[in-house]
């Protein structure tokens, strides 16, 4: 819808300006929503969120000012550094629920609460972005039953397009939680449909919290909304940040900044994936380059497994082994991970080279790394079984089943089933079968 930018108050304050694309800023429709919002970020009050210093939505182009929070966004923080620890997630689920009260408490419904929306102060967690946000009144339910808001952080009432309350933003708290904790969705990946299908059908993924955490997030996920606890509840239940705590965040991330080359090289790399998805191969390299030129070590690090994806798929197999290789010797111990994934899937499906792949997925093992060591046990034990190496590929998934989350426990499950179809015994197969059936 526009542009942010750092700006300053004549007064020297820091604030982020957001500017009205000129398109829309002659659209009178628009100029209205943007009103709305205006107001509706005016109204809201507490520690927890983003205050509106001044705005004109009568000027051409129309804008919004905002206190300007230094540090990363959780998407961003989780991105880069892996799951926050659990003392974390505890304080920002508490920040959280007390930003959204704050919203409630002015008769708004955020709407839209998700990693993007939430900035990690060094002093707790802000709530964003209120560009969806309704009043609890008649127009909380659109009359058109549009969808609006984010599919893997939606409930199901705004999946089906029903009236969207407090309770709402109480799912969508559950669902960030998740996130922060594990770095993936309650509801998986994939295509927005089939995330909003299982949101309806399926019970949330909380493997990977802890116990007290998982069925305190469970409750915020229940479909029904009278189920779910109310804010009040959650703050009772979560530890918030002690004043004037500097400390809340792990070290890595609270070093992180927002600053403007910061937000470049972030904004470099998700164009890279854009551009590339496009099919624009030559542009995504243009992108993905300057990122690595101008990032830190660990946005370089992403920004060279992105392209060097890019040239194995582009069947430029030296260079793409060249970027991995960089990839590992600049990244955190995920990324480096990471890409000894992908040079084993370099050697095995692109070279042929089944002994270099071998070894790069055992290093992959070795590192322990959540996602990573699964994913690499699966392919070490396909890899034994195109050599006919049958037990060996049976104590591979076997090891697999043990260690990874309910997703990659299945993907175990089915290959190792596969194996025993082929080897004939049939039983067997039909157990394990039976066993990807039952992972809640």
């Amino acid at each position: 819808m526009g542009q942010v930018f750092l700006g300053r108050s004549r007064g020297g304050r820091p604030v982020a300006v957001k500017v009205v694309r000129p398109e829309l800023a002659h659209d009178e429709g628009f100029r209205r929503r943007f009103a709305i919002e205006v107001e509706a970020a005016r109204r809201v009050g507490g520690f927890y969120t983003a205050q509106v210093v001044d705005a004109d939505t009568d000027a051409d182009p129309p804008w919004l000012a905002t206190d300007y929070i230094t540090g990363p966004s959780l998407k961003q923080a989780v991105a880069i550094h892996g799951p926050l620890p659990p003392a974390a997630v505890g304080v920002l689920g508490a920040g959280l629920a007390e930003g959204l009260a704050a919203i409630h408490q002015c008769d708004l419904v955020h709407r839209d609460l998700k990693p993007g929306n939430v900035i990690l102060s060094a002093n707790g967690p802000r709530v964003i972005d209120f560009g969806i946000a309704r009043t609890l009144d008649a127009t909380s339910h659109t009359a058109t039953g549009a969808v609006i808001g984010t599919p893997a952080f939606m409930s199901p009432e705004q999946v089906q397009g029903g009236e969207v309350g407090p309770a709402s933003d109480v799912f969508s708290l559950g669902a960030v939680l998740v996130f922060a904790a594990t770095n993936r969705g309650p509801f998986g990946d994939g295509h927005s449909h089939a995330i909003m299908y299982r949101i309806l059908h399926d019970d949330p993924d909380l493997t990977g919290l802890s116990m007290d955490l998982a069925d305190l997030v469970g409750a915020c996920l229940a479909r029904r909304p009278q189920s779910r606890p109310s804010l009040d509840d959650l703050l009772d239940r979560l530890t918030g940040p002690v004043e004037g705590a500097t400390r809340w965040l792990p070290p890595e991330v609270t070093t992180m900044s927002t600053l403007p080359e910061q937000e470049r090289v972030g904004a470099l790399i998700s164009l890279g994936g854009l551009e590339k998805e496009a099919g624009n191969l030559e542009e995504a390299r243009k992108l993905y380059r300057q990122a690595i030129e101008t990032g830190n070590p660990e946005e370089v690090a992403t920004a060279l497994i992105e392209l060097g994806w890019l040239e194995k798929e582009a069947g430029n197999l030296e260079e793409a082994r060249k970027l991995f290789h960089q990839a590992i010797e600049v990244g955190n111990p995920w990324q480096k991970a990471k890409a000894l994934i992908c040079l084993g899937c370099l050697e095995h499906d692109d070279a042929g080279n089944v002994e270099e792949a071998r070894g790069f997925w055992r290093r992959a093992v070795e590192s322990g790394q959540p996602g990573i060591a699964p994913q690499a046990l699966v392919n070490l034990a396909s890899l034994e079984k195109e050599a006919g190496n049958l037990e060996e590929a049976r104590k591979l998934y076997r090891q697999a089943t043990e260690t990874g989350n309910p997703k990659e426990v299945a993907t175990a499950l089915k290959g190792w089933g596969d194996l025993e179809l082929s080897a004939g015994n049939l039983e067997r197969a039909r157990q394990l079968y039976k066993q990807i059936l039952d992972i809640k």
